[in-house]
């Protein structure tokens, strides 16, 4: 049995992974909150394998380390105990975070690039720089600061607290196409999770195709797997790693995944997989169906969701009330283009006056296009035929949020805390937006 000790708030990352992927698995992987073990004084935790997940800010401070940290430490030596290292990962005294783990990387000459805190007036730092906290996710690619000028200019409109600065490091091959790899380091194994492909220099989700990836055939024994073994098993003095100096094809960024080039030798991965801007425009002219959901769509549309985070997530004593658990069939739509759906919104009647909208996203691939613009204005078209008369939206994205008061006439009324983790998830509360839909009120902002 694997028990993967987490927050409550952060639970929902597994709980939406076992409602989708990872189905199989639910009998094997039991979600533990690190609260529910440090209410229960007296408790015994069953031989297995155990998982420390949110060992970050959700356990407090790490120097001095906080009441909860010392708990979760003196539980992790205890596990190693009884179980043995092998049985038992991530140390929550010492596993490394995003800054310490890009500077150990950058100063064992693992990464080409290094990471400073905002403002610290690193003489040393090379442009371009780009901006991002320290804890959380990034869905956007920031700005690139090619110049001194502009990263001081920039940090003046920008509140420095848990900003980094990260040199840019280019590996573009000469098709202009970044290449990522993903894997998992367990011990000394390395567990292959994925490949990217994409014309843009953040890549966070995979691009599907047929076939499985051959990329992935040499993995063991690439250059790039090596600097990360090398970094997540060498000794570490003064929280330093120690290694050899990195092959000079080396590009790793962080650890789990690590960036290098593509082989030229290999163009047709170029239009098969990714969404370039000559896809893009042919995208643009491709007629987009709206249509309700189907049975048979539901694998497909909860794919489009998890590119969100905004997968249902089944109810479970963990998790008793999800954010959202299922898709109903006759309150669902979908958009189809080019055979493919690319695009999901639903609604849940509160009463017969109220509703409430969810689950509207669209794939990435076709961010742009007026996907979810159709999808937004088919779904009020329903809640209006069906005498609506006020629909409430909940959203974590102020891009998201902007675009509902902007073109829809939407006024946010306010923000109520999530469940548990979901949709962004350093967002820990929704905001509420209303909108009076009663005949014509929203027909100027529908028809921009």
């Amino acid at each position: 049995m694997i028990y993967y000790l987490t927050s409550e708030r952060n639970a929902g990352v597994m709980q939406a992974f076992l409602g989708t992927w990872g189905h199989s698995l639910v009998r094997r992987i039991a979600i533990v909150s690190y609260e529910r073990l440090i209410a229960e004084k007296h408790f015994r935790l069953p031989s297995g394998t155990y998982i420390f997940t949110s060992i970050g800010q959700s356990l407090g401070t790490r120097d001095p380390p906080s009441p909860a940290r010392q708990w979760a430490i003196r539980l992790h030596a205890a596990l190693i105990e009884q179980l043995g290292p092998a049985r038992v990962l991530n140390d929550p005294s010492h596993s490394l975070r995003r800054f310490g783990l890009l500077r150990a990387l950058g100063e064992a000459d693992l990464n080409r690039f290094q990471v400073h805190r905002a403002g610290d007036g690193a003489a040393d730092m090379r442009f371009p720089v780009f901006l991002r906290h320290e804890y959380g996710t990034v869905w956007n690619a920031p700005a690139l600061l090619a110049t001194r000028e502009a990263y001081e200019t920039e940090l003046t409109r920008t509140d420095n607290a848990g900003l980094l600065a990260i040199e840019y490091c280019d590996t573009r091959d000469a098709h202009g196409i970044y290449r990522k790899y993903g894997c998992f380091v367990v011990g000394e194994r390395i567990v292959p999770r994925h490949l990217f492909l994409s014309r843009n220099w953040l890549s966070w989700r995979p691009i599907r195709t047929p076939r499985p990836c051959s990329g992935l055939a040499g993995w063991r024994t690439s250059p790039t797997v090596a600097s990360i073994m090398l970094c997540s098993t060498a000794p570490r003095r003064s929280g330093r790693s120690t290694s050899p100096r990195r092959s000079s094809r080396v590009r790793a960024r962080i650890l789990p995944t690590a960036t290098r080039r593509m082989k030229s030798s290999r163009p047709h991965l170029q239009q098969q997989w990714l969404p370039s801007t000559r896809r893009a425009r042919e995208g643009s002219m491709t007629e987009i169906e709206i249509r309700p959901m189907h049975a048979d769509d539901r694998d497909r549309v909860v794919e489009v969701l998890a590119c969100w985070g905004m997968a249902p997530v089944a109810a479970s004593a963990a998790c008793p009330d999800p954010e959202r658990s299922g898709l109903e069939i006759g309150r669902t739509f979908v958009a189809v283009a080019q055979g493919r759906i690319v695009g999901v919104a639903s609604f849940v009647l509160l009463s017969d006056r109220l509703a409430v909208t969810e689950s509207l996203a669209v794939d990435p691939d076709w961010i742009g296009m007026g996907v979810g613009e159709k999808l937004h204005l088919t779904r009020l078209a329903a809640l209006r035929a069906l005498s609506i008369e006020k629909v409430r939206t909940e959203a974590d994205r102020p891009e998201t949020i902007a675009w509902y008061v902007k073109h829809f006439g939407c006024r946010v009324t306010g923000t109520v805390p999530k469940k548990h983790a979901f949709g962004l998830p350093d967002v820990p509360d929704w905001t509420v937006l209303e909108l009076d839909l009663m005949p014509g009120a929203i027909g100027e902002n529908e028809n921009r």
